[in-house]
């Protein structure tokens, strides 16, 4: 039987931890991307996002894809409005929701969620914060935000011709 030495294990443990870092600053860019896909298969996790600044290429409709491995948590958190009665509280006000939770991937495309955010917890943890695009006005039933966890430990990029880039490349077009 192999046995790791103490510098193997040390070294694949940084590498784990950097893809972790790559994938929290890779959603630091999710701003206003729409979901428009999602599929699973396996622990493999594709997500479609539609992104509304893809006029800056003189491309209409420019869609992202993203693969996330070793993704076996998949959930959305979501609220529905219950009232169009306006409450008040020390912070603001907000309409009365009622939490829903789903796995369904069709429930979540359903809910048009655009992510404007996210969150990370330890070890492996990330949290997509989204609003609806579907959600104007003041209708009972409409959604008033949602949020989407998953894990992940890699992840693969692609642009609008399904063509892949690197992390790298991305974080370039925030100079463009």
């Amino acid at each position: 039987m192999e046995q790791r030495t103490s510098n193997e294990t040390y070294i694949k443990h940084e590498a784990i931890t950097n893809k972790y870092q790559e994938i929290d600053k890779l959603l630091l860019m999710f701003h206003d991307f729409q979901i428009i896909g999602l599929e699973k298969e396996s622990n493999t996790l594709k997500i479609e996002t539609h992104l509304p600044w893809g006029e800056m290429w003189d491309i209409d409709d420019y869609k992202m894809t993203f693969l996330f491995y070793r993704c076996n948590n998949f959930k959305c958190h979501y609220w529905k409005r219950t009232s169009n009665e306006l409450k008040e509280w020390e912070k603001g006000a907000y309409y009365p929701s009622e939490e829903h939770v789903t796995t369904n991937l069709y429930e979540v495309l359903k809910l048009e969620l655009d992510v404007q955010s996210h969150d990370f917890k330890e070890p492996d943890i990330f949290f997509l914060n989204c609003d609806s695009s579907s959600s104007h006005g003041n209708q009972i039933g409409q959604i008033e935000f949602g949020r989407i966890e998953l894990n992940a430990s890699n992840y693969q990029i692609f642009n609008n011709e399904m063509n892949e880039i690197k992390l790298d490349k991305m974080k370039s077009w925030r100079n463009e």
